[in-house]
């Protein structure tokens, strides 16, 4: 008889299972109240505040100085890109210059009936300094002393060396 009582008390699988899933669901309800109570000043619970704003506040950080450093490899490569445009727009406008001049003393020679000697257009100020800067540049001399020299930014004196570089590796 004992035994029949033990075993009518003792709970099933079943039983088991649905008393487990009280209890977590109590649990989740007592969980879920804690964290919806009305903050109580302790310095605890200010503290974890502060903390959790400081984790957001990290994240956001770290968020914003890896699309800065997007943003300025972005702008770099554009910069270089538009640098290189510049340059070779530079050099199809000297080369047509020239095919210009050639053309007007070819046309002048004929019209005269004379040969002409053809010259090379001058020079630009600007042809002409970037051409100092090659010369100096081939005499041994770093850009910094090339700058002081020339009395222009390094920077600038470095993106002449660094265009002529590019054009000078790019196949034809």
């Amino acid at each position: 008889m004992t035994h029949l009582l033990a075993e009518s008390i003792t709970p099933s699988p079943q039983q088991w299972a649905v008393l487990a899933l009280l209890g977590f669901v109590g649990l989740a309800i007592v969980v879920a109240r804690w964290r919806s109570r009305p903050l109580d000043g302790s310095p605890t619970q200010y503290r974890r505040e502060i903390d959790s704003a400081n984790r957001e506040t990290g994240q956001i950080r770290d968020d914003m100085e890896r699309l800065l450093l997007e943003l300025e490899t972005l702008s770099t490569r554009l910069n270089t890109q538009l640098d290189q445009k510049h340059a070779q727009l530079q050099e199809s406008i000297r080369d047509a210059d020239q095919r210009i001049f050639a053309l007007r003393a070819l046309v002048q020679a004929a019209r005269s009936g004379e040969p002409t000697v053809m010259s090379p257009p001058p020079l630009s100020r600007e042809e002409s300094r970037k051409a100092r800067i090659y010369e100096l540049s081939e005499k041994g001399m770093t850009t910094l002393e090339i700058a002081r020299q020339m009395e222009q930014p390094v920077g600038e004196v470095e993106l002449i060396l660094n265009l002529r570089r590019a054009e000078a590796a790019r196949p034809l």
